[in-house]
């Protein structure tokens, strides 16, 4: 998989930047440690549901996001969710190994 942006993805990054950078002039530490290509892990500190919106909008490549199972419901959140590279992880299972195979797969493709 190449670094390009999905057209969909591409119009919420450009929404949270927006957001976040121009109208609530928020500032990111270290994103230029961010690797423009191949693979890597970011680890946040997940205080607020807007952290992931806040997260990519400063990171200028495709990333992908936990977001618990149950929010993949048939309809328009599955659908979003999906165009915005969540991958869904059961947080209540014990051990979701197939949320771990999924990033184990999408490191291998320099993601």
């Amino acid at each position: 998989m190449a670094n390009h942006f999905k057209p969909i993805y591409r119009i919420g990054h450009s929404l949270s930047c927006f957001l976040f950078q121009a109208i609530l002039h928020c500032e990111a530490y270290g994103a230029d440690l961010v690797p423009k290509t191949g693979p890597f892990l970011l680890a946040c500190n997940h205080s607020s549901n807007l952290d992931p919106f806040l997260a990519g909008s400063f990171i200028s490549r495709d990333i992908y996001f936990f977001a618990r199972k149950t929010l993949f419901k048939p309809g328009f959140a599955n659908w979003v969710l999906k165009k915005f590279n969540a991958i869904p992880v059961d947080r209540d299972g014990g051990k979701d190994v197939s949320a771990l195979k999924r990033v184990l797969e999408l490191l291998s493709q320099g993601e």
